[in-house]
């Protein structure tokens, strides 16, 4: 510790660059992490805090994400994610929204479309069903700098967490005890695929689901139905043109009732249009920029095309900007997919999602086929998720040493004289880290045994070109294999799911595989970077035999790479019981599914109860989850969540109103250590871990109609606290409380009105970090003339007060002390948003939008430096002085963009 200690304080009284600074991280990397082994958590957070404020100068434009969650989402049906950066000057190159229902463990994910410092996106209704939809947002900007929401998800805080309404949640009035949703009475589809579905009213009429008898054209169908207390589905495969009969009848005591029934049409693709219909669309646009300073001109065409020809199903879209720039990813986006009868292809960029273990939802720029039968599917990808990017070469700095201290005398890129009692060493490093070309290839058939099981085996392989660039660090090879079985029983009242993998990963393959596994490197590399390395130093040895060598590989890698998961759901009176169990080594990686944590193993249960007709849902559910699985650490933590939510949905003249709760508590059995240091002096190390999280939300949604209007008003309040029993200083705590209240207003298309105001404040590091954040802003849109000109205007304005506090540090010597020291960074600033847009259709095919905006941006921050007194060798509190920062900007930014769209079909 004394000789890093030492070596960064030679570094730094040098004032090297930043090649030297990254070169000395790398020179002491072996003393950094003995270091890190004497260090608790606590210390870690100081000294990273530490140097992140001598880095940034406490600069007052830290960027933040401004996000307010819906209160619900409901079942089958899109949901809008709209962020807003604030206290930034740098716009965003990408964001992603990372999503999962309640109960998986993998995120999937999509891109968010950019508009300066806006961005939005949706998550698909496809995926909404189960009980939460659970998701965190990731904003990257040019130097691959990232920031997220919340922060530190998805791996220390939990994401952010929306209550899903069911389908026909509080709606509960009417006369029939059953409501039919889908097909409608009378309609005709084009579909050799129905979903046939009813709402059954129990409030109205008991009925046992047990008893209940679906019949189509006159053939029961019950048995492949799915029927729970609220509600009954039943998909229909390969329905042949003409007239259907649907029939709903109730069994009981020996006699049939019938409840309802009625029918519908069904054509064939080539009845309802004539071959070769189409349709789509082309949008183009221009968007002028001047942000900081920095003028940005950008162009993007954006095209989607579909249509149907005998029996085949087929989609293209293509989006093209001139941000494309070969010394980055691609930020082009294709895609094209056809369909027909049992077989689907797509070619572009695909975003599969074969298995949570394996491969779910990663980009992939290449081709997707699925073979779907009634015995046998087959499912595979190939493609790559990421290009070449070439980087510069190298660059080499000397360093000197001395052999008895360990002092460095001397680090510089330069030449230095021989002298034989000085060590020198000389390394080299990668100016610019290139990245390799990443290839993924990934198969799972699958083997239906009836309607209700489903085998699959997953395979993936991962792997990275190391003749792709010259100037690379760290290429890596990953191979996955598992399988899984998916199994329902009494009309999927019952569901069992169980899936198993084990992943083999190699962190570096650029010196190929070791002289001994040469055989395998097609299908793995073997060095000394391989993941899991044995931690019995017994299988290294040359005495002990082959097979044995074997066996014990074979059992650390099924003890530390190995991922099991299994999961049951039971639909039964008003309850719907989840019980899960998961156990994911510490070595577990899949590059096709990243976000799959490792290191877990635990048990979860939840319950969501029914009451009141519908209307009322309550859930209760309890996690219990420890690391260290397989003993490799010297400390245990175990994670405890306790959560609930009470959901209330009304008719349409009564509030929705929702109430969440969720305790998370961590604690690990780590104890008080007293260690001796290399002078003699010992030094005491707290590995324990014992804090508590506390979030609770309230959310109430109202509609009502006012002076012909359609209104919605929403209130949101969320808060969240940690609090640390451990730390006495209570730097690790904090507090955050959000307060929102929006309004929404619509005449037809005519008049759309939408206000909010909100309120964001935070505390952490012992009320060493203080903010607060207000936020107002109003937009309206209005009809000009009917289904032609729309105009749109708005204004919106943040304001942000508080401080950031840093405890100086005492000097060794007057002359160790560069400069004056930091005590504060005081943060306050104004920023006003200014929009305005036209809108105009022409013909009903054409479409034009030019939109205007304007930003103010003030910032009224300031430093304060604490002044060192060499007379009696303290801080003078009395000195403090205010300094100008040219962090702190004033600043009128300015965007245009204007947009054309063809709709043709």
């Amino acid at each position: 510790m004394i000789k890093m200690q030492r070596l960064l304080s030679s570094i730094s009284a040098e004032r090297p660059n930043t090649p030297v600074l990254f070169l000395s991280f790398l020179v002491s990397r072996n003393c950094l992490i003995g270091y890190i082994r004497f260090c608790n958590s606590k210390s870690l957070l100081l000294l990273f805090a530490a140097i992140f404020f001598l880095t940034t100068g406490l600069k007052a434009q830290n960027e933040r994400i401004i996000h307010t969650p819906a209160n619900y989402a409901t079942e089958g049906l899109p949901v809008i994610i709209d962020v807003e950066i604030e206290s930034g000057t740098e716009i965003p190159a990408e964001g992603r929204i990372y999503y999962r229902i309640s109960g998986q463990d993998a995120f999937s994910y999509i891109e968010m479309k950019i508009n300066r410092f806006k961005l939005s996106g949706e998550i698909p209704g496809s995926v909404l069903k189960g009980d939460a939809l659970e998701y965190y947002l990731e904003v990257k900007f040019t130097n691959n700098r990232k920031i997220n929401y919340p922060e530190d998800t998805p791996f220390s805080a939990p994401p952010l967490e929306v209550v899903i309404r069911p389908v026909g949640a509080g709606e509960g009035i009417g006369e029939k005890a059953l409501v039919i949703l889908s097909p409608e009475q009378g309609s005709v589809v084009t579909e050799d695929r129905i979903l046939i579905a009813v709402s059954i009213m129990q409030h109205i009429r008991t009925i046992n689901q047990s008893n209940l008898i679906i019949a189509v054209n006159g053939t029961d169908l019950t048995s492949q139905a799915s029927i729970s207390e609220d509600m009954a589905t039943l998909v229909v495969e390969d329905v042949k043109p003409g007239e259907h009969h649907i029939a709903f009848y109730l069994k009981e005591k020996g006699k049939q009732e019938k409840l309802t029934g009625w029918s519908f049409i069904m054509r064939s693709p080539e009845e309802a249009a004539p071959p070769g219909v189409f349709n789509g669309s082309v949008n183009a646009g221009y968007n002028y920029e001047d942000i900081s300073s920095e003028i940005r001109n950008v162009t993007w065409i954006d095209g989607r095309f579909n249509g149907k020809y005998h029996g085949l199903d087929y989609a293209t879209r293509a989006y093209v900007t001139n941000l494309e720039r070969g010394d980055q990813q691609a930020q082009n986006r294709f895609l094209a997919s056809m369909r027909y009868k049992i077989l689907t292809v797509k070619a572009g960029d695909v975003q599969p999602q074969l298995s949570e273990f394996s491969l779910w939802g990663s980009r992939t720029r290449g081709a997707q086929l699925a073979l779907n039968t009634r015995y046998f599917n087959m499912d595979a990808v190939w493609g790559f998720m990421r290009r070449k990017v070439d980087g510069a070469g190298y660059d080499s700095i000397v360093i000197e040493i001395n052999p008895i201290t360990g002092d460095t005398l001397k680090s510089a890129p330069v030449e230095i004289g021989g002298d034989s009692t000085i060590v020198t060493r000389i390394e080299r490093f990668i100016i610019d880290p290139a990245t390799y070309s990443r290839q993924l290839m990934a198969v799972r058939p699958s083997f239906n045994f009836s309607r209700n099981i489903v085998w699959g085996i997953n395979i993936l392989k991962v792997k990275d070109d190391v003749n792709s660039v010259e100037y690379g660090l760290n290429p890596v090879d990953n191979l996955v294999l598992g399988t899984d079985l998916k199994m329902y029983f009494d009309h999927r009242r019952i569901v069992f799911t169980t899936e198993t993998s084990i992943s083999l990963y190699n962190s570096d393959i650029s010196e190929g595989a070791m002289s001994d596994a040469k055989d395998l490197e097609n299908i793995i590399v073997i060095n000394q970077n391989f993941e899991p390395l044995p931690t019995d130093s017994s299988l290294l040895d040359t005495t002990t035999s082959t097979i044995d060598k074997a066996k014990g590989l074979a059992g650390e890698i099924l003890k530390s790479s190995s991922a099991h998961r299994t999961n049951l759901v039971l639909n039964y009176f008003k309850n719907e019981l989840r019980i899960g169990y998961k156990n994911i080594g510490r070595s577990y990686k899949s590059l096709g599914s990243p976000t799959v944590l490792a290191d877990v193993s635990g048990f979860t249960i939840q319950d969501r109860i029914r009451l009141l007709n519908n209307r009322l849902y309550l859930t209760v559910g309890y996690e219990l989850y420890n690391d260290n699985v397989n003993k490799r650490g010297e400390t245990t933590t175990e994670r405890q969540i306790i959560r609930s939510n009470i959901s209330y949905y009304s008719p349409p003249r009564y509030p929705n109103i929702s109430f969440g709760f969720r305790q998370q508590n961590r604690e690990n059995d780590g104890d008080v250590t007293t260690y001796t240091l290399p002078d003699s002096t010992t030094e005491n190390v707290d590995n324990r871990i014992e804090n508590s999280t506390l979030t609770y939300n309230v959310g109430i949604d109202q509609s009502f109609k006012f002076a012909d209007l359609a209104n919605n008003v929403r209130f949101s309040y969320s808060n969240s606290g940690t609090e640390d029993q451990i730390d006495p200083s209570g730097y690790s705590d904090a507090i955050m409380n959000s307060i929102s209240l929006s309004l929404s207003s619509r005449k037809g298309q005519r008049l759309e009105n939408n206000a909010s105001i909100r309120r964001t404040s935070q505390e952490s590091q012992g009320s060493r970090f203080l903010v607060d954040y207000n936020a107002v802003s109003l937009n309206s849109r209005y009809m000009l003339m009917p289904d032609k000109l729309w105009i749109s205007g708005g204004v919106s304005a943040t304001l942000a007060d508080g401080e950031s506090m840093v405890t100086p540090t005492v000097p060794a010597t007057a002359d160790s002390l560069l400069g004056d020291q930091v005590n504060r960074s005081i943060i306050k600033y104004n920023r006003m948003q200014l929009n305005a847009s036209i809108e105009y259709n022409f013909r009903s095919q054409h479409q034009f939008q030019l939109s205007l905006n304007k930003v103010i941006h003030n910032d009224h921050g300031s430093i304060d430096y604490w002044k060192w007194e060499e007379s009696d060798s303290h801080w003078s509190s009395k000195n403090v002085k205010n300094k100008d920062n040219s962090d702190f900007v004033n600043q009128g930014d300015f965007a245009t963009r204007l947009t054309y769209c063809y709709t043709f079909s």
